[in-house]
């Protein structure tokens, strides 16, 4: 008999031997049972699940990680010449001049400053900007500035009067003896300015090209009973018709004191005998028509030169005339030659009306032109003369919205 036969025997005789079991337990009870064992199952599976991941994602993570230490136990060789040519740069760095450091640092400032720069650049650029019309607003102010100074070169009597001094009047001429130029200074009030008329040296010939001739041989001798200036003369000196010229346009001197006339005598008293004046006794001061142009001097300063015209000249040919170069000297026309008239005679009122295309600003170019014009309508016996047709409302020191009064001195100094 087999043995697996015997143990079946065995069995079954244990199984008979076995207590009897009844089980009172219902469907319903079973069936909670096992719902119960099917949860609990499902539960511990979903929470062996839960730890799993983690477990993976370490298990990953350190495979990752094992890869990438066996990468760089390959490239040690390549670290570590790396690292020692790095230090190797360190020690030749070291062991250079400390000058040569000086100049690396400089050039990476340098470089630092002008990526700055370059970020920076519209701000620099509206910098400049303001600079350029903060300079041109003190251009301006510079300009106008001089222009409303003595530098203009003319003064009325309204303006001498406001001021605590004398001024006095030499008259000189350029070399071609074709201008007169009348030189004005100033003295303390205090001082007569009469007595200067003999001491014209002091202020006479300090311009080297001009003539310096005119007050030779002749002396202010005193008052006569009508109060007028007695000037001596040494006729012999004055027989030519150039030099009886320059003996009335020294006289001119006592004319910008205020005086209508002077007295005249030869050295013995007697009343003066000239070639072409003929004899003279008393010379009475008298509008002689003329137009003013600017001198240029050797200095580069620019005087207003005197040049007489014939009795028959109008104001507007005198006025057009201003406007023409000069054959010969450093004579410079006041006026642009675009530039027209139209005059209105009112007395002693001119009134000019200018027409140009020409655009007028405020600067000195203007300014000679209008002064040019106030100073040879003098000569034709205006006092006052009115701009009209012109924009701005004022040029240097003179208002045109008035009418603008002829200067008495000529040439300020």
């Amino acid at each position: 008999m087999s043995k697996h036969h015997n143990d079946d025997d065995s069995i079954k005789k244990l199984l008979s031997e076995m207590p009897q079991i009844k089980d009172d337990r219902s469907f319903e009870e079973y069936y909670e049972q096992i719902s119960k064992e099917i949860n609990k199952n499902f539960i511990q599976t979903k929470n062996k699940k839960g730890w799993l991941l983690p477990i993976l994602t370490s298990a990953a993570a350190l495979f990752l990680f094992v890869i990438i230490g066996l990468q760089f136990i390959n490239s040690d060789e390549t670290t570590d010449g790396v690292f020692q040519l790095s230090e190797d740069n360190e020690n030749e760095t070291e062991d250079k001049p400390t000058d040569q450091g000086d100049e690396d640092m400089e050039m990476a400032e340098s470089n630092h400053i002008d990526d700055g720069d370059e970020e920076s650049s519209p701000n620099i650029e509206e910098s400049e900007v303001e600079e350029e019309v903060e300079v041109e607003k003190e251009s301006e102010q510079d300009e106008a500035n001089t222009m409303n100074s003595l530098d203009t070169r003319v003064l009325t009597e309204d303006q001498a009067n406001e001021q605590d001094t004398n001024y006095i009047t030499y008259t000189e001429s350029e070399p071609e003896s074709q201008f007169f130029i009348p030189l004005t200074y100033m003295l303390p009030s205090e001082e007569d300015p009469h007595v200067f008329f003999n001491e014209s040296e002091q202020f006479v010939g300090q311009i080297d090209e001009f003539n310096q001739q005119f007050y030779q041989n002749m002396t202010f001798v005193g008052m006569n009973h009508e109060s007028e200036p007695v000037i001596q003369v040494e006729e012999d000196n004055f027989q030519g018709a150039a030099t009886e010229m320059y003996l009335f346009e020294a006289l001119s001197f006592f004319e910008t004191l205020g005086y209508e006339s002077v007295e005249l005598q030869d050295q013995e008293g007697e009343s003066l005998d000239l070639p072409h004046a003929g004899s003279i006794e008393e010379y009475t001061f008298k509008e002689q028509k003329a137009l003013y142009k600017l001198y240029q001097s050797n200095t580069g300063d620019s005087y207003w030169g005197k040049k007489y015209l014939e009795q028959n000249t109008t104001i507007i040919d005198a006025l057009n005339e201003l406007k023409n170069e000069e054959e010969f000297g450093p004579i410079e026309p006041p006026i642009p030659g675009d530039i027209n008239f139209e005059i209105i005679e009112q007395g002693e009122l001119l009134e000019v009306i200018l027409e140009s295309e020409l655009e007028l600003g405020n600067n000195l170019s203007t300014q000679r032109m209008i002064e040019s014009i106030l100073l040879t309508a003098k000569t034709f016996g205006f006092r006052e003369v009115q701009f009209l047709n012109i924009e701005m409302d004022s040029v240097g020191p003179y208002d045109l919205t008035n009418p603008i009064e002829v200067p008495k001195y000529i040439n300020v100094r």
